[in-house]
């Protein structure tokens, strides 16, 4: 038997406030799990059940201490969803115009590159680590199905825009030692370039990204949570550093690392702060080979 929350709101949620009304001092947490108790006092597996849905509504930012309370009444039954600020891995495969573009699926990577190896991805959800469109489809998701979203360009990568294809001087790709030619893409100042046509001295090149304008269709999964604050910054120092500095997780994050790594940190500490709940520090860690040659020079 599966009860739906929005089913156990409506049924029950008016009598909340009837049943104790003169509890107002007391936590909510704790008013919650009383009515409960009072509605439902037999330890039946359907009761249980409800009574999980009916703390999980009326008291959503303790649904993990619910959930742990009755999981192993009724583990298959409890359907754990997404929320903002999880973090999760996802497995996903994602298509243009039904075109098969990018994934992090095995069997899908082969199709795109034959060489490719599917990357585990782990994203905290609802802050922008992935398109805004699959972002918000990941919020009350449940773990373990499968799902698809289809997304306009707005809500994938954005429109095309006019300002963003240029006239580029045939002369800064000779410099560089490019030769370009219609259809070459590459990487220009951080953003990627598609080269449309060549006119004597003159490059027509289009800054927008490839996949802008178009549909979007997203099929993916929910794999797990994570709970582990080191995966949790692995993660992050992927996603906005692309590799990951040496550090520690206690009462803050501690990045080691040479001087220019105090430059993560007053980057990025907000960030992690905002998504972990932890400040982050800087410890300066010396090479041993520099420290070495400062003893010997001292």
């Amino acid at each position: 038997m599966f009860i739906k929350v929005t089913e156990v709101k409506r049924k029950f949620s008016p009598l909340f406030s009837f049943i104790y009304p003169k509890q107002e001092e007391a936590s909510i947490k704790k008013k919650v799990k009383l009515s409960s108790d009072y509605l439902f006092p037999h330890s039946t597996e359907d009761n249980l059940k409800i009574k999980y849905y009916w703390l999980k509504c009326l008291c959503p930012a303790h649904e993990n201490d619910f959930r742990q309370i009755y999981k192993s009444s009724f583990a298959a039954d409890i359907m754990e969803t997404v929320h903002k600020k999880d973090f999760v891995e996802i497995k996903f495969s994602g298509y243009a115009n039904g075109v098969l573009f990018d994934s992090n699926i095995e069997e899908d990577m082969k199709k795109i590159n034959p060489e490719a190896k599917a990357e585990k991805m782990i994203i905290c959800a609802g802050e922008g680590m992935v398109v805004p469109g699959l972002d918000r489809a990941l919020e009350e998701k449940e773990f373990g199905r499968e799902y698809e979203v289809k997304l306009s360009p707005k809500d994938a990568f954005g429109e095309r825009k006019r300002e963003l294809v240029k006239t580029i001087p045939l002369s800064v790709f000779t410099q560089q030692k490019i030769e370009p030619y219609p259809g070459l893409v590459l990487s220009m100042d951080g953003a990627v370039v598609r080269i449309i046509a060549i006119s004597g001295a003159r490059v027509l090149s289009d800054f927008n990204n490839p996949l802008s304008g178009k549909e979007i269709l997203y099929k993916f999964s929910i794999v797990r949570r994570i709970d582990d604050e080191k995966e949790k910054c692995t993660s992050l120092f992927q996603f906005y550093l692309r590799f990951v500095p040496d550090f520690d997780v206690k009462d803050k994050i501690i990045v080691k690392g040479p001087k220019a790594y105090e430059a993560i940190v007053k980057a990025f500490g907000d960030k992690f702060k905002n998504m972990i709940g932890k400040e982050m520090s800087f410890e300066l860690q010396e090479k041993k080979e520099e420290a070495k040659k400062e003893i010997q020079n001292s």
